[in-house]
């Protein structure tokens, strides 16, 4: 049973580093104001398209820490139409 645990475990070590791999295009640097965003204008827009707002996952609001140094929310993956 062990071994079984560890191969499996093993597998998706594996494949998570093969599909990390697989993603030519560099990460954005996040930085500054807006996390190097346009700042927001008079017209709701999808903030950070790809990186924060992707169109497979619906999320939360976000929380924010007291000391507003951290952020979460809880993410859940969107049912496909195409079912």
């Amino acid at each position: 049973m062990k071994i079984r645990i560890m191969l499996f475990t093993v597998v998706i070590i594996v494949l998570g580093i093969s599909l990390a791999q697989q993603k030519s295009d560099e990460f954005p640097s996040l930085k500054g104001p807006y996390l190097g965003q346009k700042p927001p204008g008079m017209t709701p827009e999808i903030f950070a398209p790809g990186i924060v707002s992707i169109e497979i996952m619906n999320h939360s609001s976000p929380v924010f820490s007291p000391d507003v140094e951290n952020t979460t929310f809880i993410g859940s993956w969107r049912k496909s139409s195409k079912n």
